[in-house]
């Protein structure tokens, strides 16, 4: 009888927050899932070791199969290509009968099973209510490559989907996301969303919608309540850079405790973060205009007094 997956992937740095989604559904979620896959660049074989301790956990090393050559260097230095590693979800439903992606940059709150319910069109996926539509998830030359499709449709995001092995086509599918992903290269600014979307409209896909505010709800922007499934820190910063939530927390230091390794920017002192929170700050200052250092302030740069404490 083929099982349930849970899949998630980054880079060697990032293990300890990897680490941290690991304890997290052993603490929220244990009976969610029959296996946990890790697709990664290089995590340490100590990293792993002290990882399966938690929970037993599957790591494929992962480098992307297409051509490289054309990516942006903001592409592969801010996301890094690892993000294609949602693709591998595809081939994953020839050994599995339910895959569930997650980022690693998340906390789940609270039981997430229903997710698990089949769906006829075999897609459960996510409105992106922060992109109004898919032509923001490319560069703005995409006008000139792209006319077949209509980019003026609302778009999805992909920090949460579910695949299950009624649909069809997958293999075709994982096949078309890479040579999509290649022909698009250059234009790609949320990379592997921009291919997801063509996907759904290119083969005309019914998907089951999951709720956004419940299953990716930044306390940046929304209020977290007793209804919030999934707290995810996207964009900036992130739970291990200035975002602060108890439960990561105390995971991050489990971890550590543990013998696994560190982010770098925890073992900065003190006064050497401040000084280079108000040097960076001072710059932006001096360099962006006016309107859009205040615009930005807030989210990078919180006063004190406002410290986000989210719990």
């Amino acid at each position: 009888m083929k099982k349930t997956a849970l899949v998630t992937g980054g880079t060697a740095k990032d293990a300890p927050a990897i680490a941290a989604l690991i304890l997290n559904i052993k603490q929220i979620n244990n009976k969610l899932i029959d296996d946990i896959i890790v697709f990664h660049d290089g995590i340490s074989e100590s990293d792993q070791i002290i990882m399966n301790k938690i929970l037993p956990v599957n790591f494929k090393y992962y480098k992307y199969p297409g051509n490289t050559d054309n990516f942006t260097d903001g592409l592969k230095d801010y996301f890094s290509t690892m993000i294609f590693c949602k693709y591998e979800c595809f081939n994953l439903l020839n050994e599995y009968k339910t895959v569930i992606w997650t980022d690693y940059d998340v906390v789940i709150n609270n039981d997430i099973n229903e997710l698990l319910i089949s769906v006829q069109s075999g897609f459960r996926m996510m409105l992106d209510i922060q992109h109004k539509d898919i032509r923001t998830m490319f560069t703005k030359e995409i006008d000139n490559v792209i006319i077949n499709n209509n980019l003026d449709v609302p778009a999805l995001c992909t920090p949460l989907f579910v695949f299950f092995d009624n649909i069809i086509n997958y293999n075709e599918y994982y096949n078309y996301c890479l040579k999509q992903t290649d022909k698009y290269a250059p234009y790609l600014y949320l990379p592997e969303q921009c291919i997801f979307n063509l996907l759904i409209q290119d083969y005309n896909i019914q998907y089951e919608n999951i709720d956004y505010q419940t299953y990716c709800a930044n306390p940046l922007h929304v209020k977290i309540t007793e209804s919030t499934k999934i707290i995810h820190a996207y964009g900036q910063p992130k739970f291990w850079n200035g975002l602060h939530n108890s439960i990561w927390e105390n995971n991050y230091k489990t971890w550590i405790k543990m013998g696994g390794s560190k982010y770098y920017h925890k073992k900065l002192s003190y006064k050497l973060k401040i000084f280079l929170f108000n040097n960076i700050r001072m710059l932006l200052k001096i360099l962006l205009p006016k309107k859009l250092y205040l615009s930005l302030k807030f989210v990078l740069f919180p006063e004190k007094k406002k410290k986000l404490i989210i719990s």
